[in-house]
């Protein structure tokens, strides 16, 4: 028999009785609850044998079933964006929701804006996966070197890409639910899922955006059309200015909206200011993650390149920037699930 649940702000959810004492997300506010163990069924001590043959014969007891009772669920400590378990508390014995930061966050977008850049250490939790995010991420230029003694190392790099890719969309997801919190290790249902998909989904991320600029380059090569490299730079700038929003989109679970560009479109033009933010910030943790690699490139080229960045490639500055560009990452993804946390009712359609 389903588990009947409420959430703070009204919404009445149904849950397997496998779920009694496990969190699940409210789909209406995004507030995480705590499914209650179902109450055990009332033993009546007092009546033996005859007395209930008697209540049979009488038709007592052959009522229908009553239905399932009813039971609050027990709503978490930390409120997102809320800090004041007396607030959250008030809010609930009002019967309302409305001063609860999932519909109402407390500071402003831009103020969370600058808080983004402090969130990945804005606690000792978020501090201690932050350094295990850090670690794990430089074992992966360190596998992929080893990989031409290993294959098995190789792998690894692979295995660390997932669950990075994973980290990211977590973080999108857990900030537009409300979380103040930077998700750490997460393996509940498998490596597959946890690791394999989020990768495939990461890199999908980036073939949608960029597939107008692929496109024209394919068709481009095959003599259909003429090719111009301002146009497919006109397109692979599009692409990248498009990937935020690729990116809510995937991490949200509703990437379907992709075959809609007409509502995307619209959404982005009511929101146009602070996402133009949002792409900076990624623009800048892009571009430093790839610097070494260009400046390789320029180098082989035979291009000159500043003294102190010739001399600054090499696994050293590679392991800089791979911290560096984890870091600004976390905060561009926290970025991306603010904007629709804080933006949600200008979208004209529904992510939740």
């Amino acid at each position: 028999m389903s588990l009947i649940v409420t959430c703070i702000c009204g919404a009445r959810l149904r849950a397997k009785p496998e779920a009694a004492g496990r969190r699940i997300k409210c789909p209406k506010c995004g507030q995480r609850i705590e499914v209650p163990a179902p109450a055990a069924p009332a033993k009546r001590d007092d009546a033996g044998p005859l007395d209930l043959l008697q209540q049979l014969t009488d038709g007592e007891g052959m009522s229908p079933e009553a239905p399932p009772a009813v039971t609050p669920a027990r709503p978490i400590e930390t409120v997102a964006y809320e800090r004041d378990a007396a607030m959250a508390r008030a809010a609930l014995r009002g019967g309302s929701a409305k001063h609860d930061a999932i519909s109402r966050p407390r500071r402003s977008f831009w103020g969370d804006l600058l808080f983004a850049f402090a969130y990945p250490v804005a606690s000792t939790e978020n501090g201690v996966n932050l350094a295990i995010i850090t670690a794990i991420s430089l074992a992966a230029p360190l596998c992929l070197q080893a990989g031409s003694v290993c294959c098995l190392l190789a792998f690894g790099a692979l295995f660390v890409y997932g669950w990075k890719a994973a980290v990211f969309m977590n973080v999108v997801t857990d900030t537009a639910a409300g979380s103040d919190d930077l998700p750490g290790i997460k393996m509940e249902q498998g490596w597959f899922e946890d690791v394999i998909v989020p990768a495939f989904t990461y890199t999908a991320t980036f073939l949608v955006s960029l597939s107008p600029a692929i496109v024209y380059g394919v068709v481009a090569s095959s003599g259909l059309v003429n090719y111009n490299a301002i146009v497919h730079a006109v397109w692979a700038g599009f692409g990248a200015f498009m990937w935020p929003m690729v990116m809510l989109l995937f991490s949200m679970g509703v990437w379907r909206m992709i075959f809609r560009p007409d509502l995307v479109l619209v959404t982005l033009a009511q929101t146009i200011l602070p996402y133009l933010a949002i792409w900076a910030a990624l623009l800048a943790a892009v571009a430093i993650q790839i610097l070494p690699a260009l400046s390789g490139m320029l180098l082989r080229l035979g291009l000159s390149v500043p003294t102190y960045t010739a001399s600054a490639i090499g696994f050293g500055y590679g392991i800089v920037t791979d911290v560096v560009g984890t870091y600004l990452m976390l905060v561009s993804m926290r970025l991306i699930g603010l904007y629709y946390l804080h933006f949600k009712q200008r979208f004209v359609f529904k992510l939740e």
